[in-house]
């Protein structure tokens, strides 16, 4: 039992040095500034798969198809802005990895904080589907972003 505690210890130790070196999150590969711009919407897209209960029931889906008016203006600063079919919200955003996205909204708790992998990027497009579908217990829901400029 004391070899336990003191491992549980040291590795408390450990996990606490090492959350503290990991700096602001943001990847060296993938710096902030590489998504800093106004992107226009292709489509955005909600896709519900099934499960449980509900298991063998097709998949379903939203797709949004984006208007000119509609974007995601990322800023250097780290904010973004958001206008999609007459909508506009605001957020924070950081690069956690070469590969993920965060944003982090004033409201509601629930929406806090959104990640999202970046299937693609190039100077002119841009994917993010959610990192963790949504889940209830007898669906899944996934979130696909396509941008471009």
């Amino acid at each position: 039992m004391k070899k336990l505690f003191n491992f549980l210890i040291l590795a408390g130790i450990v996990f606490t040095i090492s959350s503290c070196l990991k700096g602001n999150g943001i990847d060296a590969q993938l710096p902030q500034t590489s998504f800093t711009g106004n992107w226009t919407i292709v489509n955005d897209s909600t896709i519900t798969q099934f499960w449980g209960l509900w298991a063998g029931r097709a998949d379903t889906g939203i797709n949004y198809v984006g208007k000119p008016t509609d974007h995601y203006n990322f800023l250097a600063n780290g904010t973004i802005y958001f206008s999609e079919n007459n909508n506009l919200d605001t957020a924070t955003y950081i690069v956690l990895t070469h590969d993920t996205l965060e944003f982090k909204y004033d409201y509601p708790a629930w929406r806090n904080p959104a990640k999202y992998i970046i299937t693609n990027h190039t100077s002119h497009t841009l994917t993010l589907t959610s990192a963790f579908p949504d889940i209830t217990p007898e669906t899944a829901y996934t979130h696909i972003i396509n941008l471009k400029k």
